[in-house]
This record gives C-alpha cells, sequence and structure tokens, in this order.
C-alpha cells in the first residue's frame, strides 16, 4: 500500500498553494483549501490572511475541527483568548464526535489508515495511551507506512519520552526517504 507521509503532504500543500498564488488561485474553493491557505499564510507570517483563510474553511465546513484548531492555535499565539476559547470548545465537542466515528471505522474496516486517523484524533483530546495503542496497530498493520512513526515521535516528545521520540523520528526519516528514492528510481525508468 503506498502512502504519503506528513512531510510530504505538508510540502505538496505548500507547492499547491504557492502554486495557485502564481497561476491566479485556480484552485478549487472548499474547505480543505482554505485550510491549507491558512497554514502557507501562518508560515508566511500572514497573521490576518490567515485567520481570513481559516474563517473562509468555517463558513464552508462549520463541523471542520481542523479549521477550528487552527485557527484557535492562531488567535490564542496572538492575545485573542476569547476567539480562540470559543473555536477550543467548538472542536472539542466536534473531536469527540470523530472519535466515535473513526472508532466505528476500524470495527467496520481495521486498516492501518483507519488505526492511524484514530490515534491521531485520540491525540488531540490527549488520551495518549489511547492513541499510542491505536497508532502502534497501525505501524503492525503497515509497518512501511510513516506517518504512524511521526505521531507516535510527537506523542512521545510531549511525554518527555525522548529516546523513544528519537527512535519513532528515526524511522519516520528512514522510510520518507526510502519512498523517495523509490519514487525517484521509478521516475527515472
Amino acid at each position: 500500500m503506498k502512502h504519503k507521509s506528513l512531510l510530504e503532504l505538508i510540502e505538496s500543500a505548500e507547492l499547491l498553494i504557492s502554486g495557485a498564488e502564481a497561476n491566479g488561485d485556480k484552485m478549487p474553493k472548499n474547505s480543505l483549501h482554505y485550510i491549507l491557505q491558512g497554514m502557507h499564510n501562518k508560515n508566511k507570517g500572514r497573521f490576518d490572511e490567515a485567520i481570513s483563510s481559516y474563517t473562509q474553511a468555517i463558513e464552508l465546513d462549520p463541523n471542520s475541527t481542523l479549521a477550528h484548531r487552527r485557527i484557535a492555535k492562531l488567535l490564542e499565539k496572538h492575545g485573542r483568548a476569547v476567539e480562540a476559547k470559543e473555536h477550543y470548545r467548538i472542536a472539542e465537542v466536534l473531536i469527540l464526535a470523530d472519535v466515535e466515528s473513526h472508532r466505528k471505522a476500524v470495527e467496520r474496516s481495521p486498516s492501518a489508515i483507519t488505526y492511524c486517523t484514530l490515534g491521531i484524533t485520540l491525540s488531540f483530546i490527549d488520551k495518549y495511551d489511547e492513541a499510542v495503542a491505536a497508532l502502534k496497530k497501525a505501524v503492525e498493520l503497515d509497518p512501511g507506512f510513516a506517518h504512524p512513526y511521526f505521531c507516535l515521535s510527537h506523542i512521545m516528545k510531549k511525554q518527555g519520552r525522548q529516546d523513544e521520540a528519537q527512535k519513532y523520528r528515526q524511522i519516520f526519516r528512514n522510510l520518507v526517504q526510502s519512498h523517495q528514492a523509490a519514487r525517484e528510481k521509478g521516475a527515472a525508468k
């Protein structure tokens, strides 16, 4: 099974947004587009544009946990705590529903992707033991899927388990390099 790493997805998002800006922004206007645009604007230090992008994402999809979490973090960082608190509250309600939905997805179709998604979602609400168990199950089902290792590294780092964080980060990097080498080899043929 072929998967993109989180790093590849972020790089792809940056390229998509940069390319869209260069080409008169011809990308489809959906919630994900505006979330990616918000991430891009944030990374470029364009706070007001990032807020605007996340707001547009929420207008298109009021149930986007990711959009609410992203805007909340940005608002909080820039001293707008009251607004941030409301977005965090909405995201928390949505994420609890997401957890149940992802648990059902695992029951219906257990796969590395469904377990990884459940693990990530559980980590959002600080249920780290359950998140780690789900992510390790994802690794068991598909050891070549890089994303669970990245997530495990992040959780271990948050818990102060630096040695384990480093171990998972290194596995993630090795897989990313391996996937890139295989892609380059395939492209050369």
